[in-house]
């Protein structure tokens, strides 16, 4: 393989790499850990957004009673983009390893 189609390779898996952190990075918001990042969900690109969490007196979101399990559906559609994001990932790193590798 040339050095302009690994480099291709490369910057694909950093794109990927940046992903799964902005991935991760939306995963943490859904423990409800004292921040104040509300979470929502709409459907489309032209409904409106239906929240899942409000904030309490300590200004700390917290899940709207009767949408417990919408979070937790948020949670296990996250945890699988993170799995599939790191399946990409590790099939990326293979193909660059042996594109690299010279027997």
């Amino acid at each position: 393989m040339d050095i302009q189609a690994t480099r291709k390779l490369l910057d694909q898996l950093q794109s990927e790499r940046d992903e799964l952190d902005r991935l991760v990075t939306e995963e943490r918001t859904l423990t409800l850990d004292g921040h104040q990042d509300g979470i929502s969900v709409r459907i489309g690109s032209d409904s409106r957004s239906i929240a899942v969490t409000g904030m309490d007196k300590n200004y700390a979101q917290c899940v709207i009673r009767g949408r417990e399990m919408i979070l937790l559906g948020i949670k296990k559609v996250y945890r699988a983009a993170i799995e599939y994001q790191k399946a990409k990932i590790h099939a990326l790193e293979l193909k660059i390893r042996e594109s690299t590798h010279h027997d």
